[in-house]
């Protein structure tokens, strides 16, 4: 008969090599690919995020709305008032004149990245370069951020559901031990 001591160190054996196939590289990818999906739907819909609780983006101001539709406006310092047409801003998916969902061109939204790492997964909006400005994607996150429209973080419901995606996985594997 087996001692209980052996039974044990095999149990234990097999539950660290499960821990294990939770910690791969797979995993992991997947768990990147949910968190960053997670960001850009919510942002596309308009919803930021700020201490846990999800927000509505800071609205856009008339000119900037004016001028993504095509036409600047301004008044000169005499008092006269001046419009003229503009080449009108072709907007990123989902993308709208008046609707704030930092889709402007949609490049910085689309720029978000994660790696896997040893010790897990890190989401970034990289340093790279955009079609329209001499600004990164990173600049752009955090010009946005610094006006009113912070984005790049999870909510305390986005983070329950990765931790029910870890959770699921956890079962699985314990059902393998």
């Amino acid at each position: 008969m087996a001692d209980f001591r052996d039974d044990l160190k095999n149990f234990e054996r097999r539950f660290k090599l499960n821990i294990e196939k939770l910690l791969s590289a797979d995993f992991l990818q997947e768990l990147g690919n949910q968190v960053s999906t997670t960001i850009y739907k919510r942002v596309k819909a308009g919803g930021g995020a700020e201490n846990g609780q999800r927000t509505r983006l800071a609205p856009l101001s008339a000119g900037y709305i004016s001028a993504r539709k095509g036409t600047v406006q301004f008044t000169t310092q005499e008092g006269k008032f001046v419009e003229f047409k503009i080449k009108k801003t072709k907007l990123g998916n989902f993308g709208s004149a008046g609707r704030s969902n930092l889709t402007r061109t949609g490049q910085m939204l689309d720029s978000i990245d994660f790696k896997v790492t040893r010790n897990g997964v890190t989401i970034f909006i990289p340093d790279s370069p955009r079609e329209d400005s001499a600004l990164s994607n990173a600049d752009v996150a955090k010009f946005v951020t610094k006006q009113g429209r912070s984005f790049f973080e999870l909510t305390d419901s986005e983070v329950g559901s990765i931790q029910r995606t870890i959770i699921n996985k956890l079962r699985l594997l314990a059902k393998n031990v």
